[in-house]
């Protein structure tokens, strides 16, 4: 049997090599699944009072919630974030993320891809521009406030109990930090629920498995 998760008391979590994530949420009994992206926010200054790097995997589940597995949340040199990335891809197998790639971070992006590549983890990490019209904090709203609204916004146990993290959030909008919050709505915007799970969990993601042979794709690493 798979050990038991962290991510839910009571819940033993399933993970496959590509399909996603299945699970039993705790609060309907019913199983849901997701697959994750990964999305990282990255920071180059290790001042203390720059921007933290924020890298998290999350994604819409099958049940419309938007579930965040991981943070991985600090003042990293360019080194320690492309490790990061690659730990959480080979972690959680992650297929598609996206990287932000606003003036130095296109550099970054490019050394991340160069570095699954070599190491031969097939995760494509996409380049994200953020939309330009209106405020930082407009867009964060935008997609993360009708979700916490009607309580569609799952944390782990280990991302409640990291202050870091959850201070983002829960002092957001009052001029603390707010990159965690806004990886997280990359998130929101570019994850798509997977199929809906029946009864049956793993069985039924591997009955809907890809038919077509993935094919390595050179400009932004990854299998597709």
């Amino acid at each position: 049997r798979p050990p038991r998760s962290t991510l839910f008391p009571y819940t033993t979590l399933f993970r496959s090599s590509s399909e996603g994530v299945v699970f039993t949420n705790p609060f309907t009994g019913s199983p849901e699944s997701v697959r994750p992206l990964l999305v990282v926010d990255p920071a180059i200054s290790l001042r203390a009072q720059a921007d933290y790097t924020a890298i998290v995997v999350g994604g819409f589940t099958s049940a419309g919630n938007l579930i965040a597995l991981e943070f991985s949340v600090g003042h990293y040199a360019p080194e320690k974030t492309i490790q990061e990335v690659a730990r959480l891809a080979v972690k959680w197998k992650i297929r598609t993320g996206y990287c932000e790639t606003v003036a130095f971070q296109v550099l970054l992006h490019q050394k991340i891809v160069q570095y699954l590549v070599q190491e031969k983890i097939k995760c494509g990490i996409l380049p994200y521009t953020p939309n330009k019209l209106g405020s930082k904090l407009k867009r964060i709203e935008v997609q993360l406030s009708p979700l916490f609204s009607s309580g569609r916004i799952i944390f782990c146990n280990t991302i409640k109990t990291n202050n870091m993290v959850m201070n983002t959030f829960n002092f957001f909008g009052r001029g603390g930090r707010d990159d965690p919050p806004d990886a997280l709505a990359v998130v929101a915007e570019k994850s798509r629920p997977p199929l809906h799970i029946a009864s049956g969990g793993k069985r039924y993601l591997d009955q809907h498995r890809r038919k077509s042979r993935p094919k390595f794709n050179k400009l932004y690493g990854g299998i597709y």
